[in-house]
């Protein structure tokens, strides 16, 4: 299974004040947003790595990250996405490099505070279909919500205004090997949300809680709220039960 961080949604409050204007290079607490996303990955257990980033900031993330292998990484490709490519679009782009095997779609503005190694593990164990990763709201009507039935997702709605249940798509997907040709069904500017959809509607997606906190980047609010929460407690880490309670306290 090979991992895909998807460099190319907007966030243009943060764009003021990154390097080189790459909101993806903003520095959280003691490194650039990027680097976790792909340690992320790496703790997970992944050393192949397909990085699409958008088209102005492709040139600057590359110089950035170079070979990957610093970081842990053994193979690592960057992808370059049209500007304002959707989620579909921009995944496609990564087909080459994946190939017809599984894929773990994490996007770059999505930090996590716990590890991702426990629903890697879990997922290669299943012989078909799609997992997301759930946490509960932390402001209504920001994310997709989503109603898990033990395990199995059997509502989704996009982006409400008043959602009808607290749990939410946090933003990674693991998706089987029919990820490609799903994408290709979709509209090219659909999203992250639309791709789980369609494993939805085949009766192929299953919801996980994610341990730990989670923060999505998009302002100056929320980079501040990240960084405090990296300060504090770290990210991407394996947590034992208490430890997650304890995150979750401090996020909330």
């Amino acid at each position: 299974m090979k991992g895909i961080i998807l460099a190319t949604r907007p966030a243009r409050p943060l764009s003021a004040i990154a390097p080189r204007g790459c909101r993806h290079l903003v520095p959280i607490y003691d490194r650039p947003a990027i680097h976790f996303a792909i340690e992320a990955l790496v703790r997970a257990g992944f050393r192949e790595v397909v990085l699409i980033a958008g088209g102005e900031e492709a040139g600057a993330i590359v110089e950035h990250v170079r070979s990957g292998r610093a970081l842990g990484l053994r193979d690592f490709m960057v992808a370059v996405a049209p500007d304002h490519a959707g989620d579909v679009s921009a995944i496609l782009c990564a087909q080459a490099a994946v190939g017809g095997e599984r894929a773990c779609i994490l996007p770059a503005e999505v930090l996590l505070g716990g590890s991702l190694r426990h629903h890697t593990e879990c997922f290669l164990c299943r012989p078909e279909g799609a997992v997301i990763l759930t946490a509960p709201a932390e402001s209504p009507g920001e994310a997709v919500v989503v109603r898990p039935d033990d395990g199995r997702v059997v509502a989704m709605d996009m982006q409400p205004a008043r959602p009808g249940f607290d749990t939410v798509m946090v933003g990674p997907i693991f998706a089987d090997d029919t990820l490609f040709a799903r994408c290709r069904r979709l509209d090219p500017d659909a999203e992250i949300s639309d791709l789980a959809l369609s494993y939805r509607d085949d009766g192929l997606l299953e919801a996980e809680r994610l341990d730990g906190w989670w923060c999505r980047l998009r302002d100056a609010e929320s980079l501040a709220r990240a960084t405090n929460l990296v300060r504090d407690t770290g990210a991407n880490l394996a947590m034992r039960p208490a430890e997650a309670i304890r995150a979750l306290r401090l996020a909330a």
